[in-house]
């Protein structure tokens, strides 16, 4: 991953927050937690090895397990994915898609929708979304999009 993608998965991971229309204490709570996450990635400088959800190279764990490990507290389910919990559920949501959107597109969440996209990345999307996703500037609001 290049410093640019890993950029673009913050801004993009924190920006899909918007979409959850919580309440401003859970979204702050959200946001704060993403930036825990992605400090310490940054800090260890993992980003450079992350390719996607569950693929890595060198020392850098896949971003997935980091993801259950730093998070576990929120995790209520008796095995992953598996009814984990709102707060679990929406962080692994935006992380994981914003990583697949930024890193390695795999259309591997659903549930947003191109309103979302647009009120995480701005009205004007950008160039480099676009590209991925052709024709989404012209798309619906309410459009549900794969990331």
């Amino acid at each position: 991953m290049t410093s640019l993608q890993f950029y673009r998965w913050r801004v993009f991971s924190k920006g899909l927050v918007a979409a959850y229309h919580a309440t401003e204490r859970r979204e702050k709570r959200l946001l704060e937690e993403m930036d825990e996450y992605f400090a310490f990635i940054e800090h260890e400088a993992w980003w450079r090895g992350m390719r996607s959800w569950d693929e890595s190279e060198g020392d850098a764990p896949y971003a997935g397990d980091f993801f259950y490990e730093q998070f576990a507290e929120y995790d209520h389910s008796s095995e992953r994915r598996e009814d984990a919990g709102r707060f679990h559920s929406q962080l692994s949501a935006a992380i994981r898609a914003g990583l697949d959107v930024a890193s390695e597109p795999s259309a591997g969440v659903v549930g947003f929708t191109v309103g979302d996209v647009r009120a995480a990345l701005g009205r004007d999307l950008p160039d480099w979304f676009c590209q991925l996703y052709p024709g989404i500037e012209k798309a619906d609001d309410s459009k549900g999009v794969w990331l």
